[in-house]
């Protein structure tokens, strides 16, 4: 069957995050953090979607391949992967996402999209001992410069 969240219950996210591109300082707020999420809006995600997963032809979605980290979990989930490798961090590109496809935006819509950017670290690494979902971040933003994870997620999922 499709795996769900509550599968992964016993994936340590922290220990996951500090094998990420995940500033250090950032690591001890996890915890809170997570617990802060409201509960989840579960749905059936691919879990990966990745600019080698998606495929479009003439303007068009034409196929998605690799379900193999589909997952039934919050919604929110799938922008870890979606908005920071398909997107590149591009907030135009995530706006026209979520019009294009009625997406329920609400004010916490940043603190979701990280909370699961989070878990989606964690689940990853154990199936993939290499995945890093942040690897973009050392690239895109001053690191150092943003204190609190609730920054962050402004940062990248803020619309």
């Amino acid at each position: 069957g499709v795996l769900t969240h509550h599968d992964w219950l016993t994936v340590n996210v922290v220990t996951a995050a500090a094998q990420s591109s995940l500033p250090p300082h950032l690591l001890p707020q996890i915890e809170r953090y997570l617990a802060k999420l409201p509960p989840f809006d579960n749905a059936f995600v691919h879990g990966d979607l990745m600019f080698r997963h998606a495929f479009a032809e003439n303007g068009r979605l034409s196929g998605i391949i690799d379900w193999g980290d589909a997952i039934v979990t919050d919604r929110h989930y799938e922008f870890a992967k979606m908005h920071l490798d398909l997107f590149h961090c591009n907030k135009q590109l995530l706006r026209a996402f979520l019009h294009a496809s009625n997406w329920p935006v609400a004010k916490d819509f940043a603190h979701k999209a990280m909370g699961h950017a989070l878990y989606r670290q964690a689940h990853g690494l154990a199936q993939h001992p290499t995945i890093d979902v942040f690897y973009m971040l050392p690239e895109m933003f001053s690191l150092k410069d943003i204190g609190t994870l609730e920054e962050l997620a402004e940062e990248l999922f803020g619309v």
